[in-house]
C-alpha cells in the first residue's frame, strides 16, 4: 500500500474515533406509547434504535419490557356506496363532478381487516 493510501487510511480512522455517531433513542411514556424520537439525552424512559427504526419515525409503535412492538397489519379497504341522502353529490353522468342539482348521493365507507 503506497504511503499516500496508509495516511488517508489513518486520517478516516481517526475522523472514525474521534466523530462517534450519535446514540438514536425512542423515549416512551409508562403505557409504551411514542413520546419522540431524538439523539438528545432527555429525561424519562428509552430505548437506544437502529438508524433504520429511527429514520421512519412510526408513532403507532409501542416499547413492551424495553422491546419494541409493532401493530398487526391492516388491509384498509375504501369504498363509494350509493345512498339515498349524503353529504356528497355528483352528476349522475359523471361521479367525479360535484353538482346540486340532478344528482346521486355517496358516502365513502372503509373497513379494516387484520392480515
Amino acid at each position: 500500500m503506497a504511503k499516500k493510501d496508509k495516511n488517508i487510511v489513518n486520517l478516516l480512522s481517526a475522523i472514525h474515533v474521534n466523530n462517534p455517531q450519535p446514540e438514536l433513542r425512542l423515549y416512551y411514556d409508562s403505557t409504551g406509547s411514542v413520546i419522540t424520537y431524538t439523539c438528545e439525552k432527555l429525561d424519562g424512559r428509552y430505548v437506544v434504535v437502529t438508524p433504520e427504526v429511527y429514520s421512519q419515525a412510526r408513532m403507532d409503535i409501542k416499547v413492551v419490557d424495553g422491546v419494541i412492538v409493532y401493530p398487526a397489519a391492516k388491509l384498509i379497504i375504501g369504498k363509494l356506496v350509493k345512498k339515498i341522502s349524503s353529504t356528497t353529490k355528483t352528476s349522475k353522468y359523471d361521479i367525479n363532478i360535484l353538482t346540486d342539482s340532478d344528482c346521486n348521493y355517496w358516502s365513502y365507507e372503509q373497513r379494516e381487516i387484520n392480515q
